[in-house]
């Protein structure tokens, strides 16, 4: 019984893994859990790379307290005979007093933009 269920527990763990998408050195491991999670039931070999980040930011008052930030991301993919660059913004005030805030913010947009692209990455595979 015991060999049954380690033998069942073990089949189960690796049909989840998914061998059709790598990612380079640039991704996070939130970023590659969240791609693989999102692109699970994408049956084409995907080669993931360049992630790239921009923070920018606008003061919106005399002070410099508060201020806009512009966060882009940007990403290479690969499939079949294809490169792409698929690209996400988010622009989201922010508040240099509240620097906890902003951290989980930004953790936030970060998520955000990274669901983005990987609903362009399934629209562009589609095609």
């Amino acid at each position: 019984m015991v060999r049954f269920l380690v033998i069942f527990f073990l089949s189960s763990c690796s049909s989840i893994e998914k061998n059709n998408l790598t990612f380079d050195s640039s991704f996070e491991g939130m970023d590659r859990f969240l791609l693989k999670r999102c692109l699970s039931n994408i049956g084409q070999d995907l080669e993931i790379s360049e992630l790239k980040v921009i923070n920018l930011a606008n003061n919106i008052n005399s002070e410099g307290l508060e201020f806009n930030s512009k966060t882009s991301m940007s990403v290479d993919i690969k499939f079949q005979n294809e490169e792409i660059k698929i690209k996400s913004m988010q622009m989201s005030p922010t508040n240099y007093i509240s620097s906890n805030m902003s951290l989980e913010l930004e953790k936030q947009d970060r998520g955000l933009m990274i669901q983005d692209i990987c609903d362009k990455i399934k629209k562009n595979i589609q095609q």
